[in-house]
């Protein structure tokens, strides 16, 4: 089972190697399509307009903007489990829209395996935080590589958010958080099942409490800490952007046409 031996596994990889050199080196054919204005974009099923684009992005972002003031000026009431539920329920729908945000306007679309593991801050069983602020600009860093399994190498990337992006972030983690992690303290029914909000940017607990559902445990009867499912990336996208778009959005597909715009229309495309 080595290289060099007279045996079926090493004619099976040599063979693999042949066929991987062969496919390194030839080009395949292309789906993209662009108008003779360089402003609608075809691949496969896909056909998106930049002018719509445009303004659905400008449009989530302005309502994530009005999401964050909501959370932030709630007026004062007394403790209510049905008010601590639906102010849950407004995060949730906020992270949503950050999630879409992200991964639309954080550089090459990331994988939502991911992205849905940012950490905002070290957890408790010593995994490092993935977010920071270099010379003014929140990046987060991502060392996820889908064939690490067969090439035993990962490679650690920093992609930076815009300034608006930056901000809603900023203030989440800054203002909202100290704020969810304190009700998770003061909560005594076991609906949270949770101790905080844990370290993930996309917790779990929430994405559990929010659909009603138990987190899994672990044998100490400690909940397992864990993001939100990726397959959820797919359906917040599809959710928020379908209908401003007039087309149906896949994440790969999109990550297609997010490289095709920026070697159309960046000077450095990714």
């Amino acid at each position: 089972m080595v290289y060099g031996s007279n045996s079926p596994i090493n004619w099976i990889l040599n063979l693999r190697s042949y066929g991987t050199a062969i496919r390194n080196n030839t080009t395949a054919a292309g789906w993209i399509e662009w108008s003779d204005d360089g402003q609608k974009l075809t691949y496969k099923s896909l056909e998106l307009s930049l002018n719509n684009l445009r303004w659905a992005i400008h449009d989530q972002v302005k309502e994530a903007q009005e999401q964050l003031n909501h959370l932030l000026l709630l007026p004062d009431s007394e403790p209510d489990t049905r008010a601590r539920m639906a102010y849950i329920q407004l995060v949730y729908v906020y992270l949503e829209r950050l999630l879409l945000l992200i991964h639309i306007l954080g550089g090459q679309p990331a994988r939502g395996t991911e992205l849905l593991t940012l950490r905002w801050r070290n957890s408790t069983y010593g995994d490092i935080r993935s977010i920071f602020v270099d010379n003014g600009m929140l990046c987060f860093v991502t060392s996820y590589h889908k064939n690490y399994s067969t090439s035993s190498t990962t490679w650690i990337i920093h992609r930076y958010l815009p300034p608006e992006i930056g901000e809603l972030m900023l203030y989440y983690l800054w203002l909202i958080t100290p704020f969810l992690d304190a009700l998770y303290v003061l909560s005594k029914d076991l609906a949270w099942q949770a101790p905080d909000i844990g370290s993930y940017l996309w917790p779990d607990s929430m994405f559990a409490a929010v659909k009603g559902r138990k987190l899994h445990m672990q044998i100490s009867q400690r909940p397992v800490e864990e993001p939100w499912p990726s397959s959820h990336l797919g359906v917040v996208i599809k959710k928020l952007l379908a209908a401003a778009l007039s087309t149906t959005i896949l994440v790969l597909l999109w990550r297609y046409a997010a490289i095709a715009m920026s070697r159309k229309h960046l000077l450095k495309g990714f």
